[in-house]
């Protein structure tokens, strides 16, 4: 999976403190992704309750369980406000791929993977897990092939297809054998 900068296009993500040291991890482990600095004008609290608009909601901003976290909607809030923030001591990051590229068959989408993202977005809540997939493009790169949308009966299709259920013999390396397996059919859902 892979973000993709596109004017007017947004996505959920999580926040998570880490300092100099674990961002340098994080780089080496993201290789083939550059790191980029996310203006804290973007960055907007989880909030699912409708009419929630105030992004300075206690409910909300109460809710959130990482201090440093707090400190970064609160700094997002002012700068929307006044633009007057200093943000030196504080960043927000996203790793975006150097080349963009769409899932193929030598590069599938493996649904261990997935199970890893959604067991993730569900710590958050549903809601959050749901946001995911809806704003999450290119599973079936795109769904066309030729031009033409194809059925997954289709042998041009199943030769194109760019996810592979790996549940059983998991391909990705930080696999959760045991979380995709007894959840696996809720995921499904």
């Amino acid at each position: 999976m892979g973000i993709r900068k596109r004017q007017g296009a947004s996505c959920n993500g999580v926040l998570i403190h880490v300092d100099d040291e674990e961002l340098e991890r994080f780089d080496i482990r993201e290789e083939g992704y550059k790191r980029h600095r996310i203006d804290l004008i973007d960055v907007y609290p989880h909030c699912e309750s409708a009419g929630c608009n105030s992004v300075t909601d206690d409910l909300v901003l109460n809710a959130v369980r990482c201090p440093e976290c707090n400190i970064v909607f609160e700094k997002a809030h002012k700068k929307r406000s006044a633009n007057d923030v200093d943000e030196s001591d504080i960043a927000v990051w996203v790793y975006i791929q150097n080349e963009e590229s769409k899932p193929n068959p030598s590069f599938p989408i493996t649904q261990s993977y997935v199970d890893i993202i959604i067991r993730g977005c569900l710590t958050v809540s549903k809601e959050f897990a749901r946001k995911f997939l809806q704003t999450t493009h290119g599973w079936w790169n795109d769904g066309e092939l030729d031009g033409i949308r194809r059925n997954t009966n289709d042998e041009g299709a199943r030769q194109h297809h760019t996810w592979v259920d790996d549940r059983q013999s998991p391909m990705y390396v930080r696999a959760d054998s045991d979380f995709s397996i007894e959840h696996g059919d809720a995921i499904d859902r």
